[in-house]
Order: C-alpha cells, then structure tokens, then sequence
C-alpha cells in the first residue's frame, strides 16, 4: 500500500513539473533570438525627390547593418504612402508631419477610416515650404493674394491645402478672397502653370533645384511669410509639424534673406510593427550616421541623432524609445510630451 501511495505522489510530482515547464514565461523570462523578417519596405517620394536620397541611406545603412534587407518604394504624395502604412502594406514611411497627424486624428484624407495607429521612429530633415509667386504678381506679402489666381493644392495632399488655410486666416482672407482656387497633380505642372502664366501662385516645396527654372523664366520669388508672434501662431496652431525657418539670399526664388516655414519630414511606422525590427533600424542609422547618412547628400545628413526627437506630433515608437533610452537621450520632457500625445489615442 505504502508503495502505491509513493508512486501516486511520485506521478503527480512529474506532471505538476512538466504542467510549470510548459506554462508560458513572462516576457522578461523568455530566452532566444527574436526572428526578424528578411525584407522590410520603405515609403517614400520618387526619385529626383528631396525625400528619396535619405530614404535610400537609410535604406542601405538597415541593409548592411543588420539582417533585414529594406527596400524603398517610392509613391507620389504623402497621404498614399500613409495610407500604404495603415493598410500595412509597408513597415515604414518617410513622409512630413501633417500627413501622419491627419491620419492620427482620423481627419481630412483619413475621415473614412478613422485615426490610425501611427508612430513616430525619428524626425528628419525640414523642407522649405510655401508659395512662389511670378515676379510681375504685384504680390508683396500673402495679403496681396487677394485677388489673385492661386494654386492651393496638391491633388492629395492634406498639408499643402491646409498649410494654404492657415497662411490665408493669418493674413485676414480666405480662399473665397482669392480670384481662383485651383489643384495641381505634380509638381512639373505646378511650375509650368506659373511659367505659362495661368497662375500667380503656387503652394510647395521652396529653395531646390526646380526653383532655379522659376526664377529664371518668370523671375519667380519666394513670397515672405511673416514670423511676427500673432501671425506665427495662427500658422502653427493650425498646422502642427510645422517650423519657422529663413531661406537665405542666394537659395534658388530667394534674392534677399526670407521668412517663410519649414514642414518635417521625419520616419513612421505603425503599432503593429515589432519593437524589435523599430530598434534595430533605428539602431542601424544613428550607430552608422557617419558612415552611411553624413557623407551621402546634405538632406541626409540632416538626421542626426540629435534632432531625432525634435517636435513629435504623434507618439514615438517603444523600439525607438529603447534606443534612445540606452543613448541617453530620452529625457524626462520627452517622457512628458509622450504622454501627452498618447493621451490622444482614439
């Protein structure tokens, strides 16, 4: 009986320890390699963009450093390359502020689908952003649109239509003030538009090469945007993302020093993607930043570590926050401005 007995507590002491072993461990118990993707895939503008030459550093700085290859698919507009990275369809996208923060509120472009859980990786570079105008507009200051024919916006695009509205409100008008308010498709047709006379102002990217052709066909300017405190907040307010800058005399539309904004263009992702894959590209371009990014073109350049937590407008990423915590960058004015945006999570 005594042996019975023994044997019974015997079986259940090995079944209560082989139940333990094969119960799931916390996550900090887990051991093992966590398994990464061979291929990730990149949003970004096309090629000949501003965008596109950082996209692919980084691209090939996450290729070479770690052991997922990530290719960069190029898509014409900010909104389609968001809503690529709602859908999943892609890990990540290089895009400006607005965009990201319509679809984070579920707004504009975004209104169908409702707020998206998109994340910040780092921010980037800032792109000169704002009208050019023909020389012989008569058009001194964006009060003087009043009247004049006006291309608003971007076929697509929330941030160059609502960076209109808010420069528009600033200065007392709207676009019923204006004589004509019109869209373009790309960027080409835009400036051929004001070449050809059919508009007095177009809204877009300021100080690249294509400004130089405006400048020299219809002496095109960069209209000043005043940084006055009332004006500039109205402006900001409206449009966050947004970064007063000066475009410098001699950049291409700018004969004398001009004020104007800035839109960031920075790296997204989206909550579904791993803490893990965000850490190691994040990993992969600030620990080869002067190998990879530095020495390849100034837009590149441009995203240093230190301005990668410039300005969020929607929350960063836990596998970005993990490298920057171990850099020691993360401070506790992040952590506060983390929790504010994350507050906002519909």
């Amino acid at each position: 009986m005594r042996r019975i007995t023994l044997s019974i507590i015997t079986v259940l002491v090995i079944v209560g320890l082989v139940i333990i072993s094969c119960s799931p461990k916390p996550a900090s118990e887990t051991s093992g390699p966590v398994t990464l993707p061979a291929q990730i895939s990149m949003g970004t503008f096309p090629p000949g963009s501003a965008s596109y030459v950082p996209a692919t550093a980084i691209a090939a700085a996450v290729s070479r450093h770690t052991p997922m290859h990530m290719t960069v698919e190029p898509a014409v507009g900010g909104i389609p390359q968001a809503k690529l990275l709602a859908e999943k369809k892609i890990e990540f996208a290089m895009i400006v502020a607005y965009g990201i923060r319509a679809g984070f509120e579920g707004a504009y472009s975004f209104a169908s689908m409702g707020p998206q859980p998109f994340r910040l990786v780092a921010t980037g570079w800032t792109m000169p952003f704002g009208f050019a105008a023909r020389g012989d507009s008569g058009i001194k200051t964006p009060a003087d649109f009043k009247g004049k024919r006006v291309h608003v916006q971007m076929a697509g695009e929330d941030s160059s239509i609502v960076y209109t509205h808010a420069v528009l409100a600033a200065y007392g008008l709207t676009v019923k003030d204006l004589k004509a308010a019109t869209t373009y498709a790309r960027s080409a047709d835009s400036d051929r538009d004001l070449i050809e006379n059919r508009v007095d102002v177009i809204v877009g990217s300021l100080g690249g090469a294509k400004q130089v052709e405006l400048e020299k066909a219809v002496n095109a300017f960069a209209v000043p945007i005043s940084h006055e405190a009332t004006i500039k907040q109205k402006i900001l307010s409206a449009m966050p993302g947004l970064v007063p800058i000066t475009l410098k005399a001699g950049t291409p539309t700018a004969q004398v020093d001009t004020p104007t904004y800035a839109q960031i263009q920075s790296l997204y992702t989206v909550t579904g993607v791993s803490d893990e894959i965000v850490y190691q590209v994040t990993k992969a371009m600030y620990d080869n930043y002067d190998t990879e990014l530095a020495p390849v073109h100034p837009t590149a350049a441009e995203w240093t570590l230190e301005r990668a937590l410039y300005d969020p407008v929607v929350p960063y990423h836990n596998g970005a926050i993990r490298y920057y915590k171990e850099k020691g960058v993360w401070s506790s004015s992040m952590e506060k401005k983390q929790k504010e945006l994350l507050a906002l999570v519909k």
